[in-house]
């Protein structure tokens, strides 16, 4: 069953599968990604050390503080959109309202703290306060363009809206550092952008919907309240959790210190992740739907699917990610930063526990609470590891702190995944086939060493040893049935 056609659809037959939309998303993601890959690699051979620190401590402070006064409003309109069908105006115009006004008090509040108390990271000087907050004003509401197209079931627009956005951003960054050699030009085309978007987010809503700022239906902005309350209170304690390594990073040490950390993987380990996040944002609208029909075993199902397409992507990268990260290090962003490749083999673990897309559940469920309690485990485990940790082993503890919030968040919320459908430790995860996968993937990676040994150039020995791992792993998993051929002809379909 797809659930309830869209009303506004000319053709509300015409619903993209589940696939379909899961293909486009993640088409559209990771061509995103691989464009926005780009930009620290550029950067930190335009920028020195020091620049190139700030900007990200810039990215940090926005992204952190974005976090916390979005409070997961948009989140909700996952849980919402399924049921509220015949209501989706008002659904809309709250969401985009709540968004606004978040975007308002939350800029004013960075403004002011910014402005009269010093708790800015070390690189990012009063001179930013007012760029950012005004960043933050306009990029709160754009974000919601990110969600809408997904909601709709528009694969097609998806893919557009991410490419685009993402080739924008490249060019007037890069732009901006080529021309004026500067952090404050990159910031200033980072607000031009969000303006943009904001501005297109409105005119389809206002024409599609004919949204109007205000809160139309009482009701609703009470379920939605009730609904998002838990999950903001999570947000400000899993934000807290998940940040406290960089925020004592970028405190106490130089932006060049900062830079490295930042680094230290992220590009593939994000790339890894919009993976997560794509399938996730189709999943959870079915999750719903199916929960909504009381089908809980529907439920497990389709989350075990998605659960297996992630396994199947993330070991094999990971295991050659873990044997070469010096050598990625070095080709990407030059010897300056090799210092990140140990720390980037530390946060790898992350994803172990991510891919099992644990907090998928809750949100679908409305167990929002299990999700403040995750990270609240979190909050109570990183905050003290963290100080503990890098006061004792600089930027390598950061990272073994923030794993070990990760793991505990994870841990708690799928405990409530499993009692939210009813299931038994046996029955919570496809084990076999995660451990089919991860054999398949771990004995070719035991060769992937003497590849190192060899003293070719770095990029010669990343390319000969993706020639010879990854097609092995594929042909394993297509041998044992764990991959199926049919995929590969939906992804040709697809590309």
């Amino acid at each position: 069953m797809t659930g309830a056609p869209d009303p506004h659809e000319k053709n509300p037959m015409a619903i993209p599968s589940l696939k379909t939309q899961a293909l486009y998303l993640f088409v559209g993601r990771v061509t995103a990604f691989l464009v926005l890959s780009l930009s620290p690699i550029i950067l930190v051979r335009l920028l020195s050390e020091h620049q190139f620190g700030t900007y990200r401590q810039i990215l940090f402070v926005s992204i952190l503080t974005m976090e916390l006064i979005t409070l997961r409003i948009g989140a909700g309109a996952y849980y919402f959109y399924p049921r509220k069908k015949s209501d989706l105006r008002a659904l809309l115009s709250q969401t985009l309202t709540l968004l606004c006004l978040a975007g308002l008090i939350g800029a004013a509040a960075f403004l002011i703290l910014g402005l009269r108390f010093h708790f800015l990271p070390t690189g990012v000087t009063t001179d930013y306060v007012l760029p950012i907050a005004l960043y933050l004003l306009l990029e709160t509401g754009a974000q919601f363009i990110d969600h809408i197209f997904v909601l709709e079931k528009k694969p097609k627009l998806v893919l557009a809206t991410n490419v685009a956005n993402s080739v924008a951003r490249l060019f007037l960054v890069v732009g901006a550092a080529l021309i004026f050699g500067n952090v404050m030009p990159i910031l200033y085309a980072l607000i031009l952008l969000s303006a943009v978007r904001l501005t297109l987010l409105l005119a389809y809503l206002a024409g599609k919907y004919r949204i109007r700022p205000g809160l139309l239906n009482r009701g609703l902005l009470s379920e939605q309240l009730r609904y998002t309350a838990p999950l903001a209170a999570s947000a400000v304690v899993g934000v807290l959790g998940s940040y406290i390594d960089k925020g004592i990073i970028s405190g106490y040490m130089s932006p060049r210190d900062f830079a490295v950390y930042s680094l230290a993987g992220w590009s593939i380990i994000n790339a890894i992740r919009v993976i997560y996040h794509s399938v996730a944002q189709v999943c959870v609208p079915r999750f719903g739907e199916l929960a909504v029909e009381k089908d809980l075993a529907g439920v497990r199902r389709v989350w075990h699917r998605m659960i297996l397409m992630n396994t199947g992507v993330t070991i094999p990268l990971v295991c050659f990610s873990f044997v070469f990260a010096t050598e990625i290090t070095g080709i990407l962003y030059t010897d300056r930063y090799l210092a990140a490749a140990n720390i980037w083999r530390i946060n790898m673990l992350i994803l172990v526990v991510q891919m099992l897309g644990f907090g998928t559940i809750p949100t679908a469920l409305g167990k929002t609470r299990a999700i403040l309690a995750g990270n609240l485990a979190r909050f109570l485990l990183a905050v003290p590891c963290s100080v503990i940790l890098i006061i004792k082993f600089g930027l390598m503890g950061g990272a073994v702190a923030f794993v070990l919030g990760f793991w505990a968040d994870a841990t708690v919320q799928l405990l409530a995944g499993k009692k939210a459908l009813r299931a038994t430790l046996a029955e919570l995860l496809p084990w076999a086939e995660m451990g089919r996968i991860a054999v398949i993937s771990l004995l070719p990676a035991l060769f992937l060493p003497t590849l190192s040994g060899l003293g070719l150039h770095r990029l010669s020995t990343i390319l000969l040893g993706a020639l010879v791992y990854f097609p092995l792993v594929g042909v394993g998993l297509i041998l044992t049935g764990t991959l199926q051929t049919k995929d590969f002809r939906a992804l040709l379909r697809m590309a």
